[in-house]
């Protein structure tokens, strides 16, 4: 009998080894903090050539180098025109000028940071959200009245879509996708949804459909009309293929990022800035930033080059962006009299 009790005192020493919780360690960022002096607002920021290009509430443009100090040799250049607009598509600058009572001229900056202009307008192109080999992703916001992200297939040009209000950025893990939400209404709310096949998602055959930021609205107005199906059972048919992993009030997600192919989150809210990382389906906080609150300049204007990814962001007092490269985040933040 005693030889039992020594056995099972040994079963049980061994299942309490085997059995330790794990702890899991995260990483730690590096937070660094610039003042980038100014003599007009700053209304947008773009990553480019490793760069930043800055546009002004007076229509001028700034180089921030990458010591987050104003290039002012790069600047005079490209401010031989005044502008009204700068987006970066294909690896390229360009600039847009609104005309009175004229079509608008449209600008790209060649590798002599000289404005050439386009000897035909095109229109403001629909700037991809993300894009691989296999799908082109738009996205559209209506705020409250809600929005929508579009991944068409490029080899078939099918579309497929599910309701996503408002779409900050996406990133790819292993082949899944995963959508960031944020929307700054009232308190503000945020959304992560995981999409494993796109293909999955609510296919588009109308071609005005494709182009309705809250095209599920339409179709849900017109069930109704016809039939006694609930909004929301008619709501789960459009959601199907994509999977919501975090819904949150109070909080919004200036971006995602991935660092060493994990996702993490720069979140804020009324009290701090802080890096989260999805838990069950909650924000688990991994890092506070301080009181700093940075708000999203424009949703879904997040720049990236190369691996760096630049979000612009606005607050009670100043402007500014988020650099964010492997384990280090900038927030450089403008300083002038207004």
């Amino acid at each position: 009998m005693k030889f039992n009790y020594l056995r099972l005192l040994l079963i049980l020493l061994l299942f309490s080894c085997n059995n330790k919780p794990v702890s899991i360690t995260y990483p730690r960022f590096f937070i660094n903090k610039y003042q980038v002096d100014t003599v007009s607002n700053v209304v947008l920021t773009l990553p480019y050539k490793s760069s930043y290009f800055s546009l002004t509430d007076k229509n001028r443009l700034l180089c921030i180098g990458a010591n987050f100090k104003i290039d002012n040799t790069v600047s005079h250049l490209i401010n031989k025109i005044q502008v009204d607009h700068i987006f970066v598509l294909s690896d390229t600058l360009f600039a847009i000028k609104y005309i009175k009572n004229h079509l608008p001229l449209q600008f790209w900056l060649n590798d002599s940071f000289q404005w050439v202009c386009i000897n035909r307008f095109f229109k403001d192109p629909e700037i991809p959200v993300f894009e691989d080999e296999k799908f082109i992703v738009h996205s559209c916001c209506f705020g409250e009245f809600g929005g929508a992200v579009f991944f068409k297939e490029k080899s078939t040009d099918r579309v497929f879509s599910c309701p996503s209000t408002c779409v900050q950025n996406i990133n790819k893990i292993d082949g899944v996708y995963y959508v960031t939400n944020t929307l700054q209404h009232l308190v503000g709310s945020s959304r992560i949804l995981k999409i494993v096949d796109p293909t999955k998602l609510y296919e588009l055959k109308t071609d005005s459909l494709k182009r309705s930021c809250n095209w599920y609205m339409s179709i849900i107005n017109f069930e109704q009309i016809h039939s006694e199906v609930k909004t929301q059972e008619i709501m789960n048919k459009f959601e199907s293929g994509s999977q919501k992993l975090i819904d949150t009030v109070g909080v919004l997600t200036i971006a995602s990022f991935l660092y060493h192919n994990q996702l993490y989150n720069l979140n804020t809210n009324s009290e701090k800035t802080f890096i989260s990382k999805i838990d069950a389906d909650s924000l688990f906080v991994l890092q506070n930033l301080g009181n700093l609150k940075l708000f999203p300049a424009d949703m879904g204007v997040v720049g990236k080059d190369k691996n760096t990814l630049v979000v612009p962001f606005v607050n009670f007092t100043t402007s500014g962006f988020v650099s964010i490269l492997n384990d280090t985040i900038s927030i450089a933040t403008f300083k002038n009299n207004h």
